[in-house]
């Protein structure tokens, strides 16, 4: 059975979805897929970005430093629709957001070649939340973190949503809307999303399509406030409330809220799910991945939803090892990365 959305939110998210794709269930060549990837790198707001359209989430006059990752001889013009830009080395820049939340794109263009848009989303800042509400809209009680590290952090900021900016690009493949899990009528909404979680998806659809045609994944649920995240019946230290954390499927035949039958044994199971889980534990065993290490789970069918992945950018290796079934899967004695995310 499908997941379903209201009204006319209904219909711009299965729009977004049909726009974007899923999965073929054919052979598919690399060349055909278009990572995004551009021929130089940036780094912002302590993430370093290899694609031409990026999305990141700062606070109202947040000081921004802005490195070129490039090692040719070339040189690149960079400006900012808005707040202040300086630059203080050949490929170093300072960005000061405006006060205002909203959006502002910046321009990373080398002279005589490709160029990167970053799209700066300013958030509402956190202390306008008042008994667990903002603007009118329920955010609920963060819990207190259980342990002193960055990763359990109250967030800072919230994304303002409004309905014109649920297909607003955030990563080459992703939409700012499959990250909205509230699918009730009314904006704005408000949402946390982790620049490392973008990064992590954008990461495995490339690997993905090493062997299928995948344009996005479907998104059954991003971002949950606290206050969803208890009526749904999840952790209470969920990464889903961080912002960090998504529960994916390859859904392209029909565009319907469930997996695929992408193992082509003629029925959609969790052992679709198992095969996403499979590509997506090797890659983030790989040295060169070990940042956007995470935790992973399979979820198996219900009888009113269809099986999915559980993926996290939490910067440790984390599986629930308490379902027997994944045993089998992968070895769950590795060691844990000593890199942890940032507060942002």
């Amino acid at each position: 059975m499908a997941f379903r959305c209201s009204t006319a939110v209904e219909n711009l998210v299965l729009f977004v979805a049909c726009l974007l794709g899923g999965l073929h269930q054919v052979a598919w060549s690399q060349t055909q897929f278009d990572s995004g990837r551009a021929a130089f790198a940036v780094g912002f707001n302590n993430e370093v970005y290899p694609y031409r359209q990026f999305a990141s989430f700062v606070l109202p006059g947040e000081r921004i430093v802005i490195r070129i990752i490039d090692d040719r001889d070339s040189t690149f013009e960079v400006s900012a629709s808005a707040g202040s830009l300086e630059r203080t080395d050949l490929k170093r820049y300072v960005w000061v957001a405006p006060q205002t939340p909203g959006s502002v794109d910046i321009s990373i263009r080398e002279a005589a070649g490709d160029s990167i848009r970053v799209t700066a989303l300013i958030q509402v800042p956190a202390t306008r939340v008042r008994n667990g509400v903002l603007n009118g809209y329920e955010i609920g009680r963060y819990p207190r973190p259980p342990i002193d590290d960055a990763m359990y952090a109250v967030p800072d900021g919230f994304i303002e949503v409004q309905e014109s900016d649920l297909a607003l690009p955030v990563s080459p493949h992703f939409v700012l809307g499959q990250f909205v899990s509230d699918r009730s009528p009314g904006f704005p909404k408000y949402i946390v999303l982790r620049e490392r979680l973008l990064l992590k998806l954008e990461a495995l659809l490339e690997r993905v399509n090493q062997t299928y045609a995948a344009e996005s994944f479907g998104i059954l649920s991003g971002y949950r406030t606290p206050a969803r995240n208890a009526a749904v019946g999840g952790s209470p230290q969920s990464r889903h409330i961080y912002g960090g954390a998504a529960a994916v499927v390859i859904d392209r035949d029909p565009v319907d809220g469930v997996m695929d039958d992408i193992n082509g044994d003629g029925d959609v199971t969790r052992a679709d799910a198992e095969l996403l889980f499979r590509i997506t534990d090797t890659l983030f065993r790989e040295p060169e991945q070990q940042h956007l290490q995470g935790g992973l789970a399979v979820y198996g069918p219900t009888t009113w939803r269809g099986p999915y992945l559980h993926v996290d950018a939490r910067g440790i290796r984390a599986r629930w090892e308490t379902d027997q079934d994944l045993q089998r899967l992968a070895n769950p004695a590795q060691p844990r990365h000593p890199r942890n995310l940032r507060r942002r």
